[in-house]
Order: C-alpha cells, then structure tokens, then sequence
C-alpha cells in the first residue's frame, strides 16, 4: 500500500496500491469484509484522505504526474 487512511466512525481501514492501481478497504478490527473500493484508477494513487462525515466518505487522490486533486463521494 503507498497510503492509509483510517475511517474512525465505520472502523474501516482504506489502502490505496499504486502498483494494483486500486483502492480497498476492510473492517479495522479483524480485516473482515476487504474489498476493492476503486479499480482501473487511471492515475496511481500516491496519497489517500478519508473524511468521514455523516454517510459519506471522500477520498483525495493526488498524482506526482497531475498537479491536481481528485475526489470521490461515496454513500
């Protein structure tokens, strides 16, 4: 993994791997319901910010090759 973030509130933990191109996430407490959040990214991701706030979770993606920040609301 190249980055973590911690959703405290839904005790997730979030991964993003550069290699696999993907986003993942799994329970905190025993890695129980891993999944792949984002598949096919098409820009690697390097960094990974979770903002839990009510129902949503937002995730930050930044590029050494794009100069911009990406956003992803999920429900």
């Amino acid at each position: 993994a190249t980055s973590i973030a911690l959703d405290w509130i839904n005790r997730e933990l979030y991964w993003a791997d550069e290699k696999r191109k993907i986003i993942g996430k799994a329970n905190v407490y025993n890695g129980s319901s891993s999944q792949t959040v984002i598949s096919n990214v098409v820009v690697s991701p390097t960094s990974l910010i979770v903002l839990p706030c009510q129902r949503y979770r937002c995730f930050m993606i930044t590029s050494p090759k794009l100069p911009s920040l990406q956003w992803l609301v999920q429900a």
